[in-house]
């Protein structure tokens, strides 16, 4: 279980976040440092009462509750994408008040999103404070930024970094080809230049290098 200083549930004051967002955030705790770090991590990462009120959320997480999944913001509570979740979803907070773990996963068209659960320890009133850490999985294999940096540093050129990064989102060379408008065989041909200058044999041994990258977040919500 995971601790939480008193400070964090015990001096928390209003952070807006802008547009439907209006959730809370401890400010000796994460409006310094930790805050500043946390939204440097690509991962989603928010703190909700057992009741949904958000405490704190990080960059990341507020990005997916924009796209709605797995799950979004209203009025300063957090809720599932899809009503159809609802039971689930609270049934997990409830568990996390409880000390217990668990982990959902979520059908957006086809498309799975997960969401962990995990309980945060506080001896303040379990009403306010904060009860469960919301830990949002990842979307793809590795983040746009990190995937940038990654291209300059191995000297790959733009159309390269742009066939590597569509690689990660899941997308084959066929519709790579169809989305940048050129023949098969010269993304075949952008995607064995990549291979060589990584030093991997196969596209399955590309996109295992790139989900070791460190998840570097974007700038903006």
């Amino acid at each position: 279980m995971i601790s939480i200083p008193e400070s964090v549930s015990s001096s928390i004051v209003a952070r807006s976040l802008g547009g439907p967002f209006d959730a809370v955030c401890p400010r000796d705790v994460f409006d310094g440092a930790l805050a500043a770090i946390l939204d440097e991590v690509d991962i989603g990462v928010l703190m909700a009462t057992a009741q949904g009120r958000v405490v704190y959320a990080n960059r990341s997480a507020l990005r997916a509750c924009v796209r709605g999944r797995p799950c979004r913001l209203s009025n300063g509570h957090v809720q599932p994408g899809c009503a159809r979740d609802a039971a689930a979803f609270d049934r997990a907070l409830l568990q996390a008040r409880s000390g217990r773990r668990s982990l959902l996963s979520f059908d957006f068209d086809g498309e799975l999103t997960s969401l962990a659960f995990a309980p945060v320890q506080s001896d303040d009133d379990l009403q306010t404070s904060p009860c469960a850490l919301l830990i949002f999985g990842r979307q793809e294999v590795c983040g746009p930024l990190s995937v940038q940096f990654f291209a300059r540093e191995h000297g790959m050129t733009a159309t390269e970094s742009a066939v590597l990064a569509a690689l990660c989102n899941g997308h084959s060379p066929q519709r790579i080809a169809d989305d940048l408008g050129t023949a098969i065989s010269t993304i075949r041909t952008h995607i064995l230049k990549i291979r060589e200058k990584i030093g991997v044999r196969s596209i399955t041994d590309l996109l295992c290098v790139a989900s070791r990258l460190p998840p570097l977040s974007l700038a903006s919500v």
